[in-house]
């Protein structure tokens, strides 16, 4: 794979990334949007405005969402990493063995 492929095949990832994220958002919004408004009827109109809000607004807050959901993987990935060690160092002072890395024994 030559470099401008790899180049348009992460684009087209970008692209489908931000699309999956903005419509399973935006149909979660647009679920509690109208399910706690129930004087609106939810007509095909209501939801045309709804949405189209909502997607200018998405657009506007892309690298914003994107920045905060890359923070929130680091600190679970810390967290999951932290907790490891911990555990290790605990089941070390008490030799308690690895269950869960110890191969099985014939």
């Amino acid at each position: 794979m030559n470099a401008p492929q790899a180049t348009e095949e992460k684009v087209a990832d970008s692209i489908e990334q931000y699309y999956a994220h903005m419509e399973s958002d935006r149909n979660t919004a647009e679920d509690a949007y109208f399910k706690h408004r129930p004087q609106l009827v939810g007509s095909h109109a209501e939801k045309a405005i709804f949405r189209a809000g909502f997607e200018r607004a998405y657009e506007l807050l892309w690298h914003d969402l994107q920045e905060a959901r890359r923070s929130l993987d680091r600190s679970c990935q810390e967290t999951r990493e932290a907790l490891a060690r911990e555990t290790a160092a605990a089941r070390a002072a008490h030799d308690v063995p690895d269950t869960t890395t110890t191969e099985k024994t014939k």
